[in-house]
């Protein structure tokens, strides 16, 4: 299964995400879409992320990580 999202300005979805409850079955669901910026970069450069961006991704999935991990531990008990 390869990437099908294309930098082309539209909104994509990557993926969707289903949480479950204590029986297994679907609680809430969750569609995470991304939307690119086409801006026209002169030389043939990429633009480098903002450093808030980059702050803002990592704990996001540091906390995501955590919540998951926590999620599994307490399931094994």
């Amino acid at each position: 299964m390869g990437c099908s999202i294309t930098e082309d300005g539209t909104v994509q979805t990557a993926f969707t995400l289903n949480w479950l409850d204590a029986n297994g079955n679907i609680a809430a669901t969750d569609t995470i879409k991304f939307q690119s910026d086409v801006d026209e970069v002169s030389g043939g450069g990429s633009s480098t992320p903002e450093p808030t961006t980059l702050a803002i991704s990592g704990l996001g999935m540091g906390l995501l990580s955590i919540f998951l991990h926590r999620r599994r531990r307490a399931s094994c008990n």
